[in-house]
């Protein structure tokens, strides 16, 4: 499941969960839900679910966001709260991750290496 493109600037916020067996189709249904309706949040550029290809129900639900504010109002609205009540399952069971990163334009001069950076021999 996919929405949008994940865009040259903004955020990405990603979200690993390692389920049970039993937990995993409920699980893969609600966040299928949540990416079907990603447009619906407000920042939000992109949506996808992830998972494994092995015998462990292993998901990343990867997402692209315009400012860091964003996520955190989406992750707190009533079409996020099926996927978040897995947060704290995955906690207490097998495994639950979350990471935030700024998306960086390596090719922007503001992040090209300052010649004062560099050493000389």
């Amino acid at each position: 499941a996919h929405y949008g493109t994940v865009p040259q600037t903004g955020y990405v916020y990603m979200m690993y969960f390692k389920l049970t067996d039993e937990e995993a189709p409920v699980f893969e249904k609600q966040a299928q839900a949540l990416v079907a309706e990603a447009d619906r949040l407000e920042g939000c550029s992109a949506m996808v679910l992830m998972r494994t290809d092995n015998p462990q129900r292993e998901y990343l639900l990867l997402s692209a966001w315009a400012d860091k504010l964003a996520v955190f109002t989406a992750k707190n609205t009533p079409l996020f709260a099926p996927v978040m009540a897995f947060t704290k399952r995955a906690q207490e069971s097998f495994g639950y991750h979350q990471a935030f990163y700024t998306i960086v334009d390596p090719y922007h001069p503001d992040h090209a290496i300052k010649p004062e950076a560099v050493e000389e021999n």
